[in-house]
C-alpha cells in the first residue's frame, strides 16, 4: 500500500481517493474502501450520516456521506468557499432532470424535437 505523504506537514493520504469527473476540487470513495484504509474516519462519517447528514471536518479536509455509499470530500477551504452546497444538492438536480424526462415522454408535445416532426 503506497501512501501519498505532504512534504510540508507530513500529512498522509491513501490511494482509495479519485478525483471527481464533474465536481471540481472534490475527490470521492466507497465507505467500504475507506473502512479498509482508515476505519477510525469510516466510523466517524458512519455516525453522523444516518441521522445528521452533516459535513464531518478532519485534518484539511471536510466529508460527507452520500445516500449511494460513496464519501466525497473537499478541503476546508473549498467548503468555506461553498464548494461543497453545490455537491450536496447534486442529488437533488438529478431527481429533477429525471421528472423532466419523464414528462417530455408522457407529453411528447413539449418536445421541440417530436413536435417538429410531427408537423411534416
Amino acid at each position: 500500500m503506497t501512501l501519498f505523504v505532504c512534504p510540508n506537514c507530513g500529512f498522509k493520504d491513501y490511494p482509495c481517493w479519485r478525483n471527481h469527473r464533474h465536481q471540481l476540487y472534490t475527490s470521492y470513495c466507497h465507505i467500504s474502501e475507506l473502512e479498509t484504509f482508515d476505519p477510525k474516519l469510516a466510523g466517524e462519517i458512519r455516525a453522523r450520516a444516518p441521522t445528521e447528514r452533516l459535513p464531518y471536518q478532519e485534518g484539511p479536509y471536510v466529508y460527507v456521506l452520500k445516500p449511494s455509499g460513496y464519501v466525497w470530500r473537499v478541503t476546508l477551504e473549498s467548503y468555506q468557499n461553498g464548494a461543497f452546497n453545490r455537491a450536496l444538492t447534486e442529488s437533488d438536480r438529478y431527481r429533477h432532470r429525471l421528472k423532466l424526462a419523464k414528462a417530455q415522454t408522457r407529453f411528447p408535445s413539449n418536445n421541440r424535437s417530436l413536435s417538429r416532426s410531427v408537423g411534416k
